[in-house]
């Protein structure tokens, strides 16, 4: 489980990375799963139309570059996929 005000502080999620080189010669930098745990403060969000989880991630933290905090919680694995209207995330407490 990751600490939430660890990222919120700007360090990076590829802190414990680790490299994975496969028989081809291929080279991809891999993470442990991070997951963030739940909270009697964690807030629920509908998702509007046109709304995209950097949007969001502005609205609740201030800092659309947090998107990926509300990804993980919601298991979100292509975060570049449009979110879809109607949709509810849990918004992880920042604190």
């Amino acid at each position: 489980m990751i600490n939430l005000d660890q990222y919120l502080e700007g360090a990076s999620p590829y802190d414990n990375a680790y490299m994975t080189t496969y028989d081809n010669g291929d080279v991809t930098l891999d993470n442990p799963l991070m997951r963030v745990g739940k909270s009697s403060s964690d807030k629920q969000h509908t998702v509007l139309e046109g709304e995209t989880l950097q949007n969001i991630a502005y609205r609740y933290y201030r800092d659309s570059g947090l998107w990926y905090i509300i990804a993980l919680a919601n298991d979100i694995l292509n975060p570049f996929e449009e979110v879809q209207s109607g949709q509810i995330l849990r918004i992880p407490a920042n604190g």
